[in-house]
């Protein structure tokens, strides 16, 4: 007897061949009207036949099932299987996941067109809850959202309503097709009362900032989160005009203006961030560095003094005339020389008003010591 992680898988792949000799002989009878021994009628009979044998072996080798059942079973199943051909056109099995599955047609609720569903029954998963999953073959997610491809279906789990006894009625007996029915129903059914969201919001999303519904095709989303905005909520980035929410949308830390992440930089000297790029200058520096770096440029620019010169003038003013015409008077230097000096003379050009200021008016002398040797003339 096999052990629990060592349990025969059923035959689906000569199932799969039974149904394609069935439709096959059903196609050539109805078109012949002949449903003798034709050719494709004695492939149906034979590929039946191992599959019989391979549900017979299987019963025998699955210590799940009572051995006593044996023939109840072996033909139920082969009826269940025989029947999901004829309600669903395509079926099929899955055995990487022992997954029996079929396909809805489209489900089309008041005017929503939400595609066809593949309804999976994953036979590993029979005692667990869900054993089973809706999958949206042709998407229509409503809201925006990508949590409701149907009314009654969250993600791929489907709200069984009143239906959930019945279901699990359905899998205990085996009955596979029935169950198959069921779940197809259920998708093909609308209750506005019981829905994960309803029809009537289907088109509608709520706005992220007030919560009032939004229309698809009229609202906004935000280009950072994706959130859905109405056409009066939400900041627009004042230099690349896209549209941000409420917890997205950043303020420029100099001007207050609105940026998004990208818009905005840091500042590479103190490390400031929520700068936009008109208050960055182009070292990327903000306006409190780029005023400490003006400030050092121009104390770095001011002349150097020379402290010697200081000391000997002994707090003197060396523009002061009366200084300069005492210490440059002729031959009073040290050696007893007369120093070389040459007198340059401004006038005023200013013409007094009255002849008798014109003592007044005498030339200002500025002597300037000079290396020439050019005589002083009086």
């Amino acid at each position: 007897m096999p052990q629990e992680n060592q349990l025969v898988s059923l035959p689906f792949t000569l199932w799969n061949e039974v149904g394609y000799h069935w439709q096959l002989w059903r196609t050539a009878a109805l078109e012949s009207r002949d449903f003798g021994k034709s050719p494709s009628r004695v492939l149906l009979e034979e590929s039946v036949r191992k599959l019989t044998i391979a549900l017979q072996d299987w019963l025998k080798a699955d210590p799940i099932i009572p051995h006593f059942q044996s023939d109840l079973l072996v033909a139920q199943i082969t009826e269940e299987l025989q029947a999901l051909t004829e309600e669903f056109e395509t079926c099929g099995w899955d055995p990487n996941t022992e997954t029996l599955y079929v396909e809805t047609p489209r489900i089309l609720l008041e005017e929503v067109d939400l595609g066809p569903f593949e309804i999976r029954l994953e036979f590993p998963r029979l005692t667990n809850k869900p054993a089973y999953h809706t999958v949206p073959g042709e998407p229509c997610y409503g809201a925006g959202s990508t949590d409701y491809p149907h009314p009654h279906v969250n993600g791929t789990r489907l709200c069984e309503g009143e239906g959930t006894v019945a279901i699990k009625a359905t899998l205990q007996g085996g009955r596979l097709s029935e169950f198959f029915l069921m779940v197809r129903q259920i998708l093909q059914t609308y209750n506005s009362e019981s829905a994960y969201l309803s029809l009537d919001d289907w088109w509608h999303t709520p706005c992220r900032c007030c919560g009032e519904p939004t229309d698809l095709d009229v609202g906004s989303t935000c280009s950072e989160c994706s959130v859905s905005l109405c056409s009066t909520c939400g900041f627009s980035c004042e230099h690349c005009n896209v549209v941000l929410c409420d917890e997205c949308h950043k303020r420029c830390d100099v001007c207050q203006r609105v940026f998004c992440a990208s818009c905005q930089g840091t500042c590479t000297n103190c490390q400031r961030s929520h700068l936009c790029e008109e208050c960055l200058d182009e070292n990327f520096h903000c306006p409190d560095c780029r005023d400490s770096d003006d400030e050092e440029s121009c104390v770095s620019m001011l002349p150097a003094t020379d402290q010697s010169e200081g000391d000997e003038s002994d707090g003197e003013d060396p523009c002061s005339d009366e200084s300069n015409l005492e210490q440059s008077k002729p031959g009073d230097s040290d050696d007893g020389e007369s120093s070389d000096t040459e007198v340059r003379i401004e006038i005023d050009e200013e013409e007094p008003e009255d002849s008798s200021m014109l003592g007044e008016s005498l030339p200002i002398l500025h002597q300037e010591s000079t290396a020439s040797n050019a005589p002083v003339h009086s």
